[in-house]
């Protein structure tokens, strides 16, 4: 089951929590022919991810969380796009780290992500628990270079102006003195 370094795969980076819903991760791949799933991070939940994927024939590679932050970057760098689907996430680092390397994102509606991706522009929104539409944003992106690399370009745009440390920086200055 190792194909990292091969491409063509989908990145989440997370722990495996109930929470993350790789599990829900696996239920959409499950719909795309050519969906291949890595994940880096662990938890409670790995075996029982495993016997998902396993039942539901979806490639599945869990990395663990010994990796360096160049493992990291490469395998940012070589996925196809970034998954974030929490069932709920205060802000969500991840689809910030998937711009920087000018990679759409599908991300949850629920808490942060929304104010990180632009539908439709940087990546897309969905329910984290509406598989079939997952499915379809998957598809959407495995399928399509053009719209992988507009969308990448878009996410690390946006990226750079808006959630730079220098902008955080100045933005905590601005409310500390006001």
């Amino acid at each position: 089951k190792d194909f990292v370094g091969e491409g063509d795969y989908m990145l989440a980076v997370g722990p495996l929590i109930p929470l993350k819903n790789v599990d829900g991760m696996i239920q959409a791949a499950s719909k795309v022919p050519s969906a291949r799933l890595v994940v880096v991070g662990e938890g409670q939940d790995r075996v029982s991810l495993e016997e998902s994927a396993d039942r539901l024939h979806v490639p599945l590679y869990l990395k663990g969380n010994s990796h360096s932050e160049e493992e990291l970057a490469m395998l940012y760098s070589q996925c196809m796009l970034h998954i974030h689907l929490s069932l709920y996430e205060p802000f969500g680092l991840t689809p910030v780290e998937a711009g920087l390397f000018r990679k759409a994102s599908i991300v949850t509606n629920h808490g942060g992500p929304p104010e990180i991706i632009v539908e439709g522009e940087t990546g897309f929104i969905v329910d984290p628990r509406d598989y079939g539409t997952i499915a379809k944003r998957m598809n959407e992106l495995l399928s399509s270079p053009e719209l992988r690399r507009e969308m990448g370009g878009q996410a690390r745009k946006r990226v750079l102006e808006n959630f730079s440390l220098e902008r955080s920086a100045n933005q905590l200055l601005a409310e500390v003195e006001s």
